[in-house]
């Protein structure tokens, strides 16, 4: 299915990918042996990469190196 989705024009290659995942919530489905991701309210018109502000700061500390 992903494999047929295209990117936009100037969008980087897996942002297909990218949204399909958003729209299918990956991010909250459980993975065994672990607490399933609580979800969280995004606001409208938020892009579908945003996953919340927890999830904006820790996505930019760890693309900043720092480990806590």
């Amino acid at each position: 299915m992903s494999q047929r989705a295209e990117p936009g024009e100037n969008e980087p290659e897996d942002a297909a990918q990218q949204r399909l995942d958003s729209d299918l919530e990956v991010r909250l489905w459980r993975v065994p042996g672990q607490d399933a991701p609580a979800p969280v309210e995004v606001e409208d018109g938020a892009p579908y990469w945003w996953h919340g502000d927890e999830d904006a700061s820790q996505a930019f500390l760890a693309a900043q190196g720092v480990v806590l």
